[in-house]
């Protein structure tokens, strides 16, 4: 059994963009619509870099809808031999996976299958990264997961309101180094929460 665009909008993802399309994002640039675009068509890793409210979480989610709709993987009435390989998203916040992964690493297991359940994901998209607990624990787990995805080229979707250096500080240079190889898309202009 394939998922579809459906299930992923329905269960995986925020109430708020269930319904989101690249049409909603017309505060965005031509040049960004254009990007995600051709994304849909082979995903690839990427970061949304840009201050609170400039719409990143919106557009990596309409740029996910575009994906399914360009690929014919997620379309059931297709022979399972005719449907692409588009990649199937996880998402999470940065505060949920450090939650998951302190409970993980507290368990009498270890943290190792939580390690492997992230690291391994087709297409894992970690929203708000920056935000979680900063220890060396953490620091550690992030590296694990982003250096296996990185080494063995699975698309990751990242956003976060800090840039690179701070990243750095934050995660370290180890990951910062990482995440320079990916596309990055940033974000300027006001804060489209604002009503003022």
């Amino acid at each position: 059994m394939y998922m579809t665009e459906e299930c992923f909008f329905n269960y995986c993802a925020p109430r708020k963009y269930k319904d989101i399309t690249l049409e909603d994002c017309d505060k965005q640039s031509v040049e960004y619509i254009d990007f995600a675009k051709k994304w849909a068509s082979n995903p690839c890793s990427i970061i949304l870099v840009g201050d609170v409210g400039r719409g990143k979480t919106q557009f990596a989610f309409a740029m996910l809808r575009e994906m399914f709709r360009v690929h014919d993987r997620f379309r059931p009435n297709k022979p399972h031999w005719q449907r692409s390989n588009a990649p199937w998203p996880m998402y999470i916040t940065t505060v949920e996976l450090d939650s998951k992964l302190l409970k993980a690493s507290k368990s009498e297991f270890g943290d190792g299958i939580e390690l492997e359940r992230y690291s391994t994901q087709e297409l894992l998209f970690i929203d708000d990264i920056g935000r979680e607990t900063k220890s060396d624990r953490l620091k550690r787990q992030y590296f694990e997961i982003l250096n296996y995805r990185y080494v063995n080229l699975l698309p990751t979707m990242l956003s976060t309101n800090f840039n690179l250096d701070e990243i750095d500080e934050i995660l370290s240079n180890a990951v910062a180094s990482r995440l320079q190889e990916y596309e990055m898309l940033e974000f300027t202009g006001p804060d489209l929460r604002s009503r003022i």
